[in-house]
């Protein structure tokens, strides 16, 4: 039994530490990777959801409907950024570091580069980040820290919820929470008895 604890443990420790430095590495952009440290969200004008992934540095695309389509790698700058929505569609990155704001098309293509006031990145309410209302008036909100979703208000549908998996491995927290749980179980297996 202690035996299959301790592989149980390194398993742990080998998933925390797979997701947090692997991950980024290994997932194509037409691989859906966890939606971790979401820098927000915001929706096209044919209901296309783009996600700020900030952990792997990436926008994540779904569709109205929630299926995954793509995700792209964006230059933060190693930092923070928050996503917003042009009235052309294009996909507005603004950074932490770098004081920049980075246009993207909808496939994920650079339009445009400009350099911004480090306080416009400051004065944004992150609040904000957690709903969004379309032209139309329907309103979606993430929910959730550990195990998140994505809910479209009215009616009330969870329109993004990813599988158990990639929900588990997410990065920075859950992987974080996996690695130190394999630890602490390890100590506490390879104990020796008095």
């Amino acid at each position: 039994m202690k035996t299959l604890g301790l592989i149980f443990s390194y398993l742990l420790i080998a998933i925390g530490f797979a997701s947090w430095f692997l991950v980024p590495k290994f997932f194509s952009n037409e691989n859906e990777i966890p939606l971790g440290d979401i820098k927000g969200f915001v929706i096209d004008s044919k209901n296309n959801i783009y996600f700020g992934s900030g952990f792997y540095e990436r926008v994540q695309v779904y569709n109205q409907d929630g299926e995954f389509i793509k995700n792209w790698k964006v230059d933060s700058h190693g930092g923070t950024y928050i996503i917003d929505i042009a009235e052309n569609d294009n996909i507005l990155i603004t950074t932490a570091r770098g004081d920049e704001q980075i246009e993207y098309d909808q496939n994920g293509n650079v339009i445009k580069r400009k350099d911004v006031n480090p306080l416009q990145y400051e004065l944004k309410d992150f609040n904000e980040r957690e709903s969004f209302t379309t032209n139309d008036g329907t309103e979606y909100l993430l929910n959730g820290s550990f195990i998140t979703e994505l809910i479209k208000t009215n009616p009330k549908k969870t329109i993004v919820k990813q599988n158990l998996f990639l929900q588990i491995i997410k990065g920075p927290t859950n992987s974080w929470i996996l690695g130190v749980i394999g630890i602490l179980f390890v100590n506490l297996l390879s104990r020796k008895k008095k």
